[in-house]
């Protein structure tokens, strides 16, 4: 290694970094996991069906345990994600620290240099000079136009919707004629980011929109528990007061009774000897009819009093069903909307990690890298 590091007489200066950048290649870690697909496979099969009844011990246990050793699988999966990142993250950044180091040494072997030539050149060649200067100005501000129509779009990707509509509007007045001899190339550009941009705001949208759905259904599911709790208390309120009338009628029922059988004694008292049995007879014979007549109607009462509760449970029971099922629904349709969105936001997270890894290789060479990356396959890969 230190033979080669030498910058041999016969060589160039090209050549000899050439030899030198081929002399320490990065070496990317095997993409693996303590998860394993045959442990996936095995933990989706045995969790695959959750036990409905938690009172039981076994179930509750399974159910328990099935958490906390999904939970440590997945708290591996994330330990080792970061400690693959952390190794091309390390080398990124002493990659761009030797570059800036050999770039800062380079400009000043060059300026001295630099400087001589600007000295001898004649005016002439100064003046020649300034209009390619100019000119590679009016290129670059043209090209700086071309890059914010290519770029647009994935700069504002977490922008809301009214700021999307906003630059959309800015987008249609450009008149490009900053593009000059470029107009046609600037057009397209153009073309496709207003295409681009009406799909993320058609999204954005969409989004948004689900979000002030699920809202308002959260406000409603909230009316609708008021309301029912308001109903319940009403229930509970009438079949009380039912209940105390029923208990007053009884209690005046038994004065009743009473009374009559206070002024019998009375009569029986006035009357003959002769006469107490024969009226003794008939009064008894009356109260027992009464007494029967009464005690019908008091079972009649709570009869339909019983038949009135039993009705408003199976009610209850029925609007409880319902609200189940209509919950189990709206909760299956979230989960739909929540993974298509959790799709969507992962495709946008892929396409900002492209432009991120186009800061430090080419276009081409990032889109190969996240390719093998999200593919588990770094067969192929080369740093250029």
């Amino acid at each position: 290694m230190e033979e080669n590091a030498v910058i041999k007489e016969n060589m160039t200066i090209e050549e000899n970094a050439v030899i030198e950048l081929k002399q320490q290649p990065f070496k990317m870690q095997t993409i693996s996991y303590p998860v394993t697909e045959e442990i996936l496979q095995a933990a989706e099969k045995k969790y695959a069906v959750v036990p409905e009844d938690l009172s039981d011990k076994e179930n509750y246990k399974f159910v328990k345990t099935g958490i906390s050793i999904v939970g440590k699988m997945g708290t591996q999966v994330e330990n080792r994600r970061k400690e693959l990142n952390r190794d091309a993250l390390d080398y990124m950044s002493g990659n761009n620290s030797k570059a800036k180091t050999l770039k800062n040494r380079l400009v000043a072997i060059r300026q001295p240099m630099k400087d001589k030539k600007t000295t001898f050149d004649t005016a002439e060649e100064i003046k020649k000079r300034e209009v390619e200067r100019k000119e590679e100005e009016r290129q670059d501000k043209i090209e700086l136009g071309m890059e914010r129509l290519r770029s647009i779009v994935s700069q504002h990707i977490m922008s809301g919707s009214t700021q999307l509509q906003e630059i959309k509007e800015g987008i249609e007045i450009d008149d490009l004629k900053w593009a000059e001899e470029r107009t046609e190339k600037a057009e397209e550009l153009k073309a496709d980011a207003l295409a681009r941009m009406a799909e993320l705001l058609k999204m954005k949208l969409q989004t948004e929109n689900a979000e002030k759905a699920e809202e308002e259904r959260e406000q409603q599911e909230r009316i609708r528990q008021k309301e029912q709790t308001e109903k319940n208390a009403r229930v509970a309120e009438e079949n009380k007061k039912q209940a105390d009338e029923l208990a007053a009628a009884q209690k005046k029922l038994k004065d009743d009774q009473e009374s009559i059988e206070e002024k019998q004694r009375g009569l029986e008292l006035a009357e003959s000897r002769r006469k107490i049995a024969l009226k003794a007879a008939e009064d008894k014979r009356i109260l027992t009819e009464r007494a029967d007549l009464e005690q019908r109607e008091q079972e009649a009462r709570i009869k339909l009093l019983r038949e009135k509760e039993e009705k408003e449970r199976q009610e209850k029971e029925i609007e409880d069903k319902r609200i189940a099922a209509e919950k189990e629904i709206e909760d299956k349709r979230i989960a739909k909307e929540k993974a298509e969105h959790a799709k969507k936001t992962l495709a946008a997270d892929i396409k900002a990690t492209e432009m991120e890894l186009s800061e430090f290789c080419n276009k081409e060479n990032a889109k190969a890298l996240l390719a093998e990356i999200i593919q588990n396959n770094f067969k192929h890969l080369k740093w250029i």
